[in-house]
């Protein structure tokens, strides 16, 4: 399997959960009390810097390829540090469903890190586990925001 996928109705308007998705004070809350550098615009570039669960420090590069408010923030990045080519892509879809929001967030490019089949599973199974646990908790901060921030 090349893609990891996670999808899930959040609770506030388009507006906000962008904000979550795409400022850094919102993703460094929701993406494991982390610092967040981020230029959410296409060419843009950051940095997700926070401590593993091992206790280890990791600091993870990114570079933003698309960004179309409010639907849609792509980006490359190498969501393991201890293997530079491990580079996949990141899509955050967003579409509104009434007063809420439909986050899709999509994982892909796997199959092409060059790492044995099974580096690659446990690399991948190991992002479904993340993102198994991000998903919901940008749910929880959008949901959070109040409305008139937005």
């Amino acid at each position: 399997m090349n893609k990891v996928e996670q999808d899930v109705l959040v609770e506030a308007p388009i507006g906000i959960v962008w904000d979550v998705v795409t400022r850094p004070e919102h993703i460094g809350a929701w993406f494991l009390d982390s610092e967040v550098n981020l230029e959410a615009t296409a060419g843009g570039a950051g940095s997700i810097s926070f401590v593993s669960r091992e206790g280890t420090p990791v600091k993870l590069a990114l570079e933003v390829e698309r960004a179309e408010a409010p639907h849609l923030l792509a980006f490359r990045w190498n969501g393991h540090p201890g293997q530079p080519q491990a580079v996949t892509h990141v899509e955050f879809q967003l579409s509104e469903e009434g007063s809420a929001t439909r986050l899709r967030v999509r994982e892909s490019g796997f199959a092409e890190l060059g790492l044995d089949e099974t580096a690659a599973t446990a690399y991948r199974e190991g992002h479904i586990d993340g993102w198994g646990f991000l998903v919901p908790a940008i749910a929880k901060r959008a949901a959070a925001v109040p409305t008139e921030v937005a």
